[in-house]
């Protein structure tokens, strides 16, 4: 493939130039090509990551070193007697923290959601006949059957629609 799938962008173009683009055509890709754009490419999956406890995404939130600067402005703020402006810059900590927390934490329950998402199968065409795959095999270049009702196994372009 000449071009890195990132850069294209198939929603703008025609559909013959989206086929051009990924070299692949209405019939499907052949054997010899997918098997050529998995070992480029990998495996269509979501990455799973190993469960991150709240506790570990709350004391990342500590780490910083703008953070541990400020840790040490408020020690130090204690020690010389300046408890108002300690306390400003503890709650500035704590409230950033908590900031950080929220955010990080939804982003691994919405990582934990889409994989729960994703289609076990998939209907494409290759080598000009049907054929169901496990939707982890899908490459760039397929040419995914969709029906209603089904989940969108991977990114997609459609390309033909018919109600």
């Amino acid at each position: 493939m000449k071009k890195e799938i990132g850069e294209i962008k198939f929603y703008a173009k025609e559909k013959n130039d989206v086929l051009n683009e990924l070299e692949s055509s209405m019939n499907g890709l052949t054997r010899n090509e997918v098997n050529q754009r998995q070992g480029h490419y990998g495996l269509n999956k979501i990455e799973k990551g190993s469960h991150v406890h709240p506790l570990q995404i709350l004391a990342q939130q500590f780490i910083s070193p703008l953070i541990i600067i400020l840790l040490a402005a408020i020690a130090v703020s204690f020690i010389i007697g300046e408890y108002i402006d300690a306390i400003v810059i503890l709650v500035i900590v704590i409230v950033n923290a908590a900031l950080g927390f929220f955010q990080e934490y939804k982003a691994e329950k919405s990582i934990e959601a889409l994989q729960g998402m994703v289609s076990e199968t998939a209907r494409v065409f290759r080598n000009g006949r049907k054929e169901v795959i496990e939707s982890r095999f899908l490459v760039p270049g397929d040419i995914i059957l969709l029906e209603e009702g089904d989940k969108v196994p991977a990114d997609a372009r459609l390309l033909e629609v018919h109600m």
